[in-house]
């Protein structure tokens, strides 16, 4: 986590993601861009907003909304981040999912860090589903962030798991964030009705998992409910793990019914920060 990518709109959620990278940063030395993206329709890109001016003489209305953000961009870094912490500040123009993952790549970000809301009203709502867009696309890590939580405090990360085969970089990502964090891992295996199996079956599964892949300092955890994501949840919710992990597959059918749904899910009924790597190459 040394180059990180934090998107804002400016919101709350947003503020929050900041306040959490700026800790990250503090520890590891780490560079942030934060960056804004300005909303542009394909359709009405070219006609009205790179070419329509505010006054006859002044700049178009993309250039006076990026030079709005900037001043708002800027407010943020004299804000939210103390020095010696080196910041960038960019913005952006089109559909913003796309956008953010287009900056992240520029930029050479190995973390994004985005806020995410808990309600249900129309502002959360798009923040919730352009943060859902930027997971089930990302190559590299996302931090889902509600609230910030200090650094200290992250002692015990959830990892939810079908325990199949994830390709060789989640682990080394997985890793990682246990050893930033000085973690112990809970591995959580959820049977359902749909994917039963017996005890014997789920130990035998835990241990070739674990030992497979060299997870050190790791619990593991079977339960049983009638959905992985409520199974979640209900643990999350009565064992007070400071963060949950998890590999996100996409829909690809039965053999990865452990797919973006069920984080999405999950992401929207629990408040500790969420940790995602898409575990598919896309």
């Amino acid at each position: 986590m040394n180059n990180i990518l934090v998107p804002t709109d400016f919101s709350e959620a947003s503020k929050e993601a900041l306040r959490f990278a700026v800790q990250i940063a503090s520890v590891n030395n780490a560079m942030i861009t934060l960056v804004h993206v300005i909303y542009t329709s394909p359709l009405y890109k070219s006609v009205y907003f790179d070419e329509m001016t505010v006054t006859p003489s002044g700049p178009s209305i993309t250039q006076q909304l990026k030079l709005d953000a900037c001043k708002e961009l800027d407010k943020l870094k004299n804000g939210f981040v103390p020095l010696p912490i080196h910041i960038e500040i960019e913005t952006s123009t089109g559909d913003i999912a796309p956008a953010i993952l287009m900056v992240a790549q520029e930029t050479r970000a190995d973390i994004i860090i985005m806020g995410r809301a808990s309600s249900s009203g129309i502002e959360d709502f798009f923040l919730g589903s352009i943060t859902e867009k930027v997971i089930r696309k990302s190559n590299i890590p996302v931090f889902a962030i509600e609230k910030t939580t200090a650094l200290s405090k992250i002692r015990k990360i959830l990892c939810p798991s079908n325990l199949r085969e994830e390709r060789v970089e989640y682990f080394q990502q997985l890793k990682s964030l246990q050893s930033f964090f000085n973690a112990e891992l809970h591995l959580l295996l959820v049977n359902t009705p749909q994917h039963f199996q017996t005890d014997e079956q789920a130990q035998k599964k835990f241990e070739e998992y674990i030992q497979g892949h060299s997870l050190k300092n790791c619990t593991s955890h079977f339960i049983n409910h009638f959905t992985e994501e409520k199974g979640i949840i209900e643990f999350q919710s009565k064992h007070k793990m400071d963060m949950i992990a998890m590999s996100t597959h996409g829909n690809k059918g039965i053999k990865h019914w452990f797919h973006l749904g069920i984080t999405e899910e999950v992401i929207k009924h629990l408040n500790c920060p969420i940790w995602t790597f898409n575990a598919l190459k896309n």
